[in-house]
């Protein structure tokens, strides 16, 4: 939230809180050492680069409840949980390190590739024409 940026930017001089719109998310992904986030599906994205992510769940009997999960996240890897006390989070953040999330990645991400737009395209497009219909 860009109402807290100053509040988070005080915590610590590591901790830095960006709001622009106008950046593009893959940039701030390799700027950044560590990610929090809630149940935002930037975890598959970020889980590329190994870096710690930090799961922010101040609600999660609630979305449970009203949305659900497909899956344990913790079964495929290490995440651990925000404190809300912003003193422990400047410790938890300033404790991480390296992550390995390839369980993640052989589970969910491993088709990933370059192509993957295009084959995307390609598979609907072909499925589309061989339908009858128009491109």
């Amino acid at each position: 939230e860009g109402m807290l940026r100053s509040k988070y930017n005080s915590l610590d001089a590591r901790i830095h809180c960006f709001y622009n719109e106008f950046v593009d998310i893959q940039e701030l992904y390799i700027l950044c050492e560590t990610m929090i986030t809630d149940y935002s599906s930037t975890i598959f994205d970020f889980a590329h680069l190994n870096k710690p992510i930090l799961l922010l769940q101040e609600d999660v009997e609630m979305y449970q409840k009203d949305i659900g999960f497909y899956f344990n996240i913790f079964e495929l890897g290490h995440f651990p949980i925000v404190s809300l006390d912003e003193e422990k989070l400047a410790l938890q953040l300033k404790g991480m390190n390296y992550m390995d999330y390839s369980k993640i990645v052989n589970r969910l991400i491993s088709k990933d590739s370059k192509e993957s737009s295009q084959q995307i395209l390609k598979t609907v497009f072909e499925e589309t024409n061989s339908n009858g219909m128009d491109k």
